[in-house]
Order: structure tokens, then sequence, then C-alpha cells
């Protein structure tokens, strides 16, 4: 893992693990007086603290690391498919899909790395999948996946919004409270808990590692929303559009070109939800967007890369579209062509 620390939360969670591992606690063994670990959930750490069970001695567990991450790339890419055959996508263009998908260079890294999101977007697509179907026990149990969801990483706090206004579009008050029944003792005691054992301070770095609200409302105010809104949006449209074109300059037609992208992907993803389909995911992508914008670090493609398999779609969909207008415009334009020669 040559990368490894060059994002920084991959070294901070890899540390709580080894805390985990070795004492038990849930600790920034690499702080001065090693606080507690109150900014980062702690499901995916416990999860990394059995590389360290397993081979103590550092950069060794790196090798068993590695595997434990990637892993989750073939489940991901499972997923993803019986998601676009669920929606009414064809076998050939499925496979087409996750094809792009699995060379995609920014979730091969991704997947490579001690962080969280191959494995949220793991859970993400089988919570989906859950909440397709009817019943109370069902959504109960999605409750229960999207806690455990929350406990791996902070972004699944969306779920407490879009799943019960997805469950009351489809007419049923009772399932939605039922999610929230699921999903509230997580959130209650992972806040609760991160509240009694946070340190009271007034560093500002000590803050960015131990309290994530707190480092927001020392970067953003009302005094600087707008201009924190228009630089995330800017980077949330070079975030989306380089899943699809990957940045590797700085030029002004790249910038272009993943800005289109960009828009063609939520365009597309639009007009499937109008149709019917990734409701759900659509909901939960418009709630991540939303935080997304007033947040203080500019949603890179890090941030929304949870949201890939839905964008990938839309993407897709709306070359689809296009492809089929030129195709009407030229049978049309032969048409006359016809008529003209007779």
């Amino acid at each position: 893992m040559p990368r490894f620390g060059f994002l920084h939360d991959d070294s901070i969670l890899f540390v709580t693990a080894q805390s985990l591992a070795q004492s038990g606690e849930y600790r920034i063994a690499s702080l001065p007086e090693q606080p507690y670990e109150t900014k980062y959930p702690p499901l995916y750490p416990k999860y990394l603290s059995l590389a360290w069970k397993w081979e103590p001695n550092f950069p060794a567990s790196l090798r068993l690391l590695i595997w434990m991450n990637w892993i989750f790339l073939p489940v991901w890419l499972a997923l993803s498919f019986n998601l676009y055959r669920r929606h009414g996508f064809s076998q050939p263009m499925s496979w087409i899909l996750i094809g792009v998908m699995a060379l995609n260079p920014t979730l091969v890294l991704f997947s490579v790395s001690a962080l969280t999101e191959v494995l949220f977007t793991c859970g993400l697509l089988v919570l989906f999948r859950a909440m397709e179907k009817d019943g109370a026990r069902i959504a109960f149990a999605a409750g229960l996946i999207a806690g455990l969801l929350c406990l791996c990483r902070t972004a699944g706090a969306a779920l407490l919004l879009s799943a019960p206004i997805y469950y009351a579009w489809k007419g049923s008050r009772r399932n939605a409270v039922l999610f929230l029944v699921g999903i509230l003792p997580f959130l209650v005691g992972w806040t609760a808990w991160a509240h009694l054992h946070r340190i009271t301070t007034a560093d500002p770095e000590l803050t960015f590692y131990t309290d994530y609200l707190g480092f927001q409302f020392l970067n953003v105010g009302w005094h600087n929303i707008l201009p924190v809104i228009s630089t995330n949006f800017r980077e949330l449209l070079a975030g989306i559009g380089s899943l699809a074109i990957p940045r590797l300059s700085e030029s002004l037609f790249l910038k272009v070109a993943t800005a289109l992208a960009a828009v063609a992907m939520v365009g597309g993803v639009w007009r499937l939800a109008k149709r019917g389909q990734f409701r759900h995911y659509a909901l939960f992508g418009s709630v991540s967007v939303a935080i997304l914008l007033v947040w203080h670090f500019p949603p890179n493609e890090r941030f929304v890369l949870p949201l890939y398999p839905l964008l990938l779609a839309g993407l897709f969909s709306e070359l689809d579209r296009f492809w089929q207008l030129l195709s009407t415009a030229r049978r049309s334009k032969e048409r006359e062509t016809l008529l003209d020669r007779k």
C-alpha cells in the first residue's frame, strides 16, 4: 500500500483499529494524551482491528489490510449488477456498466485503501434491495442495516431523512416509523458515547481530530455560507464528472468535459427517478449532496463515490437517450431525402 497515509483518514482509522486490538479502547494513540476517537464511528476500525490481531507488526499488517478492503470490490460489482437488472437494464448493458465500473481508477484506488467508501456502498446496495420489499419486519430490518451503516460512516446519517421520505412516498407511514425504530438506537447510542468521551478543547487541531460538528461550526457560518456553497458546488460537479472522466490535469478542456459529464449523470438520474427507477438511491443522493454543499471540505471524487452506481446508470441512460435522438433525426432525414427524390 504505497499510498497508505496519503489521504490522512486511512492512517487515523488504522491507528484507532490498533488501539481497539491492543487495549480494547477506542483512542487515537498517535495524538498527545491519546484522546478517545469521537469523530469517526467505530464499526470500520473494529473490522480493521482484526488485521492487527492477526499481524501485530507494522507495516507487515498492511498485507492483510489490503485484502480485507479489496474483498468488497467484487461484492460491490455483484450487488451493482443485481441493482441494474432489478431496475430494467438489459443483461448486456448491465455487464457493460460493471465492466466500466471495475476499470474505474478511483474505485480501484479506494478498494485497496483503508477507507470506508467501498464497504459503505456495499451496505447501501443491500439496504436499497431490502427497502424494495414490503413488510413491517423488513422495514425494521432495513433500519437496523441503516444503523450499522451509520456506525461505519457518518454519511449514513442521510438515511435518517431519505428512508422515511421514501416509505411515506410509497404510502407506508408504519414502515417509516419502524425504520426509525431500527436506526435511532445506533445513532443515539454513538452520539451519546461520543458526547460523553469527547475532550473539551479550544484547540482547532484537536477539534479537527475529535469533533465533526465542532470543526464544521469553526469553519462555516452565516458569514461565509454563500462562498462555501459556491466553492463546493464547483467541486461537486468536478467530483461527479471525474468519476466518468478522470482528472489527469487541470486544463480548461478537462474541466469543461467533467462538468458536462456531471450534468449528464445528474440529468440521467433525474429521468430515471421520474420513471420510478432508483428512487430511494436518488433520494439518498439528494440529501447527501445537500449536506456536501455546506460542508467544510470541498466534495471531491471520494465524497461522491458511494453514489457511483447510481450516477453511472444516469450517464448511460442519457447516452442511450442521446443516441436514440440521433437515430430518430437520421431516419427523419432519410425519409425526407426519399420524398424529395420521388
